[in-house]
């Protein structure tokens, strides 16, 4: 972790299944990278997009020296491009010293409802804080380059709610400032029952106070000089009631073409797809957008993706 330079052009993906102690003690160690093949295919599409960006996936999970051994063909050739680079999550190294620090000292993750998700979205905000750069969720398959979004920047996701499944931050700056606040809010009014009340619903409440608006919508128009708020098509082009448009063979090119058109990622809303069958070589939306952008993990996962 001391070697990630403070930049926003950082990469960040994040692995949590074994975040914290509780979830760590259900682990049966399997000694190879726990990423599937489309979690694999997230960090591959952003790779090949954004050949000049330092990706880091972080793994909280144990891994033995020799995982390559362990893991699935298609983990060979992820780290095949050598701007991608594997991390050890070290909670305390990474908590010490940020707004959080006390949270997680008291161990309050511990006792969440959601302890995989809750985790997840305090590291997320804590690693955007520490280093800047851009996150990603491992359900995300990118589309393009993100030169053309410059710095400090978030997508709404629907017309109440703005996502932290793309978001990017400078370590400094006005927008960073709103991040240590968000943090401090976290620290001290932590909800361990509410599934995304320390994400997407916390991210949303404070751009709208602070961006002076009255919803997201108005957000998207006008918000401090220096942070955009992007338009849904931007980065979440598919609701999660239209991901029958990505595993539909016949719907497939028609929606690969309306989102390479206008969009820069598209969410594949893992918590309701992941059960969703992708045939290899299929005329599927996923399967079409996977072969272009993820094709190293996508022709080396087997049948099904």
């Amino acid at each position: 972790m001391e070697d990630i330079t403070k930049t926003f052009r950082n990469i960040f993906f994040v692995e949590t299944r074994c975040s914290t102690e509780k979830t760590l003690e259900g682990y049966v160690h399997n000694k190879g990278f726990v990423l599937s093949a489309r979690q694999s295919c997230a960090i591959e599409s952003t790779a090949l997009t954004n050949p000049d960006r330092d990706i880091y996936v972080f793994h909280s999970c144990p891994l033995d020296d020799d995982f390559l051994h362990h893991s699935p063909h298609f983990v060979d050739q992820l780290f095949s491009y050598p701007n991608v680079h594997l991390v050890k999550l070290n909670n305390t190294q990474l908590f010490n010293g940020s707004p959080v620090q006390q949270l997680y000292e008291k161990k309050l993750l511990e006792s969440s409802s959601y302890p995989v998700e809750h985790s997840s979205d305090v590291i997320r905000f804590t690693l955007l804080w520490k280093f800047g750069g851009t996150y990603f969720d491992l359900d995300i398959v990118t589309l393009r380059s993100l030169k053309r979004l410059r710095s400090n920047w978030v997508g709404a996701e629907s017309e109440w709610v703005i996502g932290t499944g793309v978001m990017n931050f400078k370590h400094v700056g006005s927008a960073h400032g709103m991040l240590q606040r968000i943090l401090h809010h976290i620290n001290y009014h932590y909800d361990k029952d509410g599934w995304a009340s320390n994400g997407p619903l916390l991210l949303t409440s404070f751009i709208i106070r602070e961006c002076k608006v009255l919803q997201v919508e108005d957000a998207a128009n006008r918000c401090f000089t220096d942070f955009t708020v992007y338009r849904r098509h931007v980065l979440y082009p598919i609701r999660t009631s239209q991901l029958h448009l990505l595993f539909n063979s016949t719907l497939g090119l028609q929606t690969v073409r309306m989102v390479k058109t206008v969009s820069y990622s598209v969410h594949v809303w893992n918590k309701k797809s992941r059960n969703l069958s992708v045939d290899v070589g299929s005329a599927q939306g996923y399967a079409l957008l996977a072969d272009q952008f993820c094709p190293r993990v996508y022709r080396n996962c087997g049948t099904r993706f």
